[in-house]
Parts: C-alpha cells; structure tokens; sequence
C-alpha cells in the first residue's frame, strides 16, 4: 500500500489522479463509504479509512492554521483521495 500526503488547498486542482474521493467533516463517517460507488464498502476497508482519518486529525490538531488535509491512498489496485475539513 502506497500513502500520499499532501496539504490541499482549495484554490488549485489535485494533480493526483484518484478514482474514487471521500471527504469527512470533523471525524470519520462509514455512511460515507457505503452511500459511495467504492467497489470495497468492507468494515476491514471502513477501518483502514477511519484509521487514515484518526491520523490526519492529529496533524490537523497540530496546526491551527490548516483546517482541510488530504492524503492520497492505493488499496486493491483502486486509488482514493481522503479528505477531512475541521469546522470550527
């Protein structure tokens, strides 16, 4: 599995190719996942995103000025984009 860290800005387009994106708002939603076109919807696949999400909340927690992190993953041969935003 290959991990991808990148902080995105809103302004400029990903020059990451992805096929499928999930984007949390606060924390990690598996409604996400399973209301999405993702060929993988499996709890082992849930906990892989949820635990990807726990991490980019930590390096959120760490700068107060970033409020969207995204990481680019690669599971099954698929690529995602995983994007979480802290609202405050």
């Amino acid at each position: 599995m290959k991990i991808f860290i990148l902080f995105y800005n809103i302004n400029k387009m990903s020059q990451f190719d992805f096929e499928y994106e999930f984007y949390f708002t606060n924390d990690f939603d598996a409604n996400i996942i399973l209301q999405s076109d993702a060929p993988d919807k499996s709890q082992t696949f849930q906990d892989l995103i949820n635990s990807k999400v726990q991490e980019m909340k930590i390096v959120l927690g760490l700068h107060n000025g970033v409020h969207k992190f995204s990481t680019f993953m690669e599971e099954n041969l698929v690529k995602y984009k995983i994007t979480l935003e802290h609202l405050q």
